[in-house]
């Protein structure tokens, strides 16, 4: 997946694009228009419900709280998880 870094919003390249039909198949020309790879991260452990493998049943909630964000690097917008407090 490809997308812009927009105050903070995620803003994914489109399918199609001026007059590109499948643009999103082409990364050099999203790169070329200001798009980068996002590289999408897990949640930490302790951010995640533990279940349990037969029953599917919560055994144990998450011990903390995360909200997704993103950071724009050289050459790619990366996934990070913030601890928010409740």
């Amino acid at each position: 997946m490809y997308a812009k870094l927009i105050n903070g919003e995620l803003i994914m390249a489109p399918t199609n694009y001026r007059g590109i039909i499948n643009y999103n198949r082409f990364p050099e020309r999203m790169e070329e228009d200001g798009y980068k790879p996002v590289e999408y991260t897990d949640i930490p452990d302790d951010g995640k419900d533990k279940y349990d493998d037969e029953t599917l049943e919560v055994i144990e909630k998450a011990k903390k709280t995360y909200e997704s964000q993103y950071q724009e690097k050289n050459d790619k917008i990366v996934q990070v998880w913030k601890e928010i407090n409740e």
